[in-house]
């Protein structure tokens, strides 16, 4: 029903804007972007996200309770973070302020095509020090994350490791 739509639409945008002003906190509260997510989620434009083509681009990371993530941010190694998800691959970029980045590649499974659910296993780690080199280090970690949220420009993430990743799409270069 019409009506129902845009009533949806419109709570949709008022609980995204409230939690992209939570998330720009000088503290962001974990509990208050936890609740903002339990509603957004069921607004959710796109319902089987794993396998949506919606998820098959290049994110920009907006905000992340994950701590080696936050550590580049937090140290001012990094102002932006990145993760672009093509095909069955994962790639995590992490370009640094001065010279050079830090990433993890690797490859993406969806255990069921009707669902939020896609599993990771990165098998690749390069980190590029400009004039000093590019190493390639073992990479570290599989798991998964749910994309509980999905819509046009926004996703949002659960993981296996009980973070939450708030992403939006990137702009083009």
């Amino acid at each position: 029903n019409k009506a129902q739509k845009s009533l949806n639409s419109k709570r949709r945008n008022e609980l995204l804007m409230d939690l992209l002003a939570a998330c720009n906190d000088k503290k962001p509260d974990r509990d208050s972007i936890e609740r903002i997510i339990d509603e957004l989620m069921p607004l959710s434009p796109v319902r089987a996200t794993a396998a949506s083509q919606q998820l098959q681009q290049k994110w920009q990371l907006i905000w992340t309770t994950e701590k080696e993530i936050n550590f580049f941010l937090d140290v001012g190694f990094a102002n932006e973070i990145y993760q672009t998800i093509r095909s069955n691959v994962l790639e995590n970029l992490i370009p640094f302020v001065r010279d050079g980045s830090f990433g993890v590649t690797g490859t993406l499974t969806i255990p069921d095509s009707t669902g939020v659910r896609t599993e990771f296993e990165f098998d690749r780690a390069t980190l590029e020090l400009g004039s000093w080199g590019t190493f390639q280090l073992s990479p570290v970690g599989k798991g998964w994350f749910d994309t509980v949220y999905l819509d046009d420009t926004y996703r949002i993430d659960l993981n296996s490791r009980d973070d939450i990743l708030i992403c939006k799409v990137a702009e083009s270069e």
